[in-house]
C-alpha cells in the first residue's frame, strides 16, 4: 500500500538477481566514479544492464506517469517498471547508453564539450545552456534547443522540480562530432510528488533544479502584475517561436485521459479519485497561465 494509490501485486514481477560489480558496470555505461559509488544499484535483469531505485511511496507513480506523458509529448524516456527485485519493491530500468559510437555528459560535465559553459551546481541556467549551444558549428544546434526547450515546457507543466545537472544527459557522437540530448529519466518528482502527492503545489511556485535566467528568481518567482512564472515569461520572451511549438508539442497531450486510466485495476499500481482529480487541477492552471502568455 502506497499513499494516494495503491500497487497491484498481481501485476508486479518477481525478480531475483545479485548486484553487479563495478567492473561490469562500467563495460556497459559512462558514469563518474562519484555518481557510480552512490548510484551503485546495478543488476543484470532480462539480459540487460538495469538500474533499480528501491521505493514504497509516490515517486513510484511520479516515475511511471513522468515516463508516458513524456512519451505522449514525443519525448524519448527511460523505460521504467515497477518490480519486487529480491523481496523489495521498488522502480527498474533498463541502461539506454550506447557507449560504443558515444560520449555521455550530464549537463554538469558538459563543460568538457563546451568549456565556455557555466560551471558549478548553483550556476547553471537554461539561457546560458542554449546561449553556448547556438555558438556551436553543430549542424543539429536548432534541434538541440528546441528539444531542450520541449523539456523545460514539459518539466514545468509536470511540476518536477529535479531536474538538476546530473538528471540531464547528452550524448556526443566521436564519429560524426554532433550532440544529442539523451532520453529523459529520473523524474519521480513530478507533480509535487516527494513521498507523497503534495496538496499545496497547486497555490506554490514551480521550482525548477535549473532556473532559466536569474539564479536567485526565487527571490521573484512570477513577473509583477501577471502571476506569470518568470522562468517561463522569459523563456518566451528570448524564445518566442519555439516555447510556442513546446507549448504545442506539450500540451497536445490528453492528460485526463492518462489518469483516469488509473482509477481502473488494469495497471500496476491504481490511484485514487482524489490523486487524479489533483493532477488534473494542476495541468488545468498550468494550461491557464499558457494562455496568459500568449496573450501578452
Amino acid at each position: 500500500m502506497v499513499q494516494s494509490g495503491t500497487i497491484n501485486y498481481l501485476k508486479v514481477k518477481e525478480v531475483e538477481s545479485q548486484k553487479l560489480e563495478k567492473k561490469e558496470i562500467i563495460k556497459q555505461l559512462k558514469i563518474d566514479d562519484a555518481i557510480l559509488k552512490e548510484k551503485n544499484n546495478w543488476y543484470k535483469i532480462n539480459n540487460e544492464l538495469s538500474f533499480f531505485k528501491e521505493r514504497n511511496d509516490a515517486r513510484l507513480f511520479g516515475e511511471c506517469l513522468s515516463q508516458e506523458i513524456f512519451e505522449k509529448m514525443g519525448i524519448e524516456s527511460a523505460k521504467y517498471e515497477i518490480i519486487l527485485l529480491n523481496k523489495k519493491l521498488g522502480l527498474i530500468t533498463s541502461n539506454f547508453q550506447d557507449i560504443n559510437d558515444n560520449d555521455y555528459f550530464d549537463l554538469y560535465n558538459l563543460y568538457k564539450i563546451i568549456p565556455s559553459l557555466n560551471h558549478g551546481y548553483n550556476k547553471y541556467t537554461l539561457k546560458n545552456l542554449l546561449e553556448n549551444i547556438s555558438y556551436q558549428d553543430w549542424h543539429n544546434k536548432k534541434e538541440i534547443i528546441q528539444e531542450l526547450i520541449d523539456r523545460y515546457i514539459g518539466d514545468w507543466v509536470t511540476h518536477q522540480t529535479d531536474g538538476n545537472p546530473r538528471n540531464i544527459m547528452f550524448s556526443y557522437n566521436k564519429n560524426d562530432n554532433t550532440l544529442n540530448v539523451a532520453p529523459s529519466f529520473d523524474r519521480e518528482k513530478c507533480f509535487g510528488i516527494n513521498s507523497d502527492f503534495d496538496s499545496r503545489v497547486t497555490n506554490s511556485i514551480w521550482v525548477p533544479a535549473i532556473p532559466y535566467e536569474d539564479p536567485n528568481f526565487r527571490e521573484k518567482p512570477y513577473e509583477a502584475d501577471t502571476n506569470i512564472d518568470a522562468n517561463i515569461l522569459g523563456l518566451f520572451l528570448d524564445y518566442p517561436e519555439e516555447t510556442i511549438r513546446a507549448f504545442e508539442r506539450v500540451f497536445n497531450v490528453d492528460y485526463n485521459e492518462i489518469f483516469k486510466k488509473y482509477n481502473k485495476n488494469l495497471y500496476q499500481f491504481t490511484l485514487s479519485n482524489k490523486t487524479i482529480n489533483y493532477l488534473c487541477d494542476i495541468i488545468d492552471k498550468k494550461n491557464k497561465e499558457r494562455k496568459k502568455i500568449l496573450s501578452l
